[in-house]
């Protein structure tokens, strides 16, 4: 009886125990170096100054990836659609340069603009709000 008790215990505590095997691998994954995403532009906010209603104008945000890790461009969003978005879809290397170009249609607006858009890469790791201003005039419009 006593040495089905003693193998009993010693069958639960190499159970228990996994070989060490566990732990190695935890290990492993806490040691891996994961180098930080970030990207710095040269305007965050630009300014189209005073434009016409239905005037469509363009403009191309530029970035450098200050990051040790690459980028990707994965979503660009804004509330208005007078905002449409396009940007580099390759990958972005630490050091490298990538572009967003806006183009922003005028059509309805009037007074003070700004409009504000987000960009979203790596899985969302890295998020940017960016805008455009603009004074838009609109002759269709009467206001003071």
């Amino acid at each position: 009886m006593r040495t089905t008790i003693i193998l009993l215990l010693g069958l639960i505590i190499s159970a228990c125990n996994g070989g060490g095997s566990q732990p190695s691998g935890t290990q492993a994954i806490s040691q891996e170096k994961l180098e930080p995403v970030a990207f710095d532009f040269l305007e965050e906010i630009y300014n189209f100054g005073e434009l016409k209603a239905g005037e469509k104008v363009i403009y191309t945000f530029v970035f450098t990836n200050t990051g040790g890790s690459d980028i990707r461009i994965e979503k660009a969003e804004s509330e208005c659609s007078c905002l449409e978005i396009s940007y580099d879809e390759e990958i972005i290397r630490p050091d490298g340069k990538g572009k967003l170009k806006v183009v922003y249609d005028t059509s309805g607006q009037f007074g003070a603009q700004f409009q504000m858009f987000r960009i979203s890469a790596n899985n969302g790791s890295l998020i940017k709000d960016l805008a455009v201003t603009a004074e838009v005039k609109n002759e269709n419009i009467i206001y003071q």
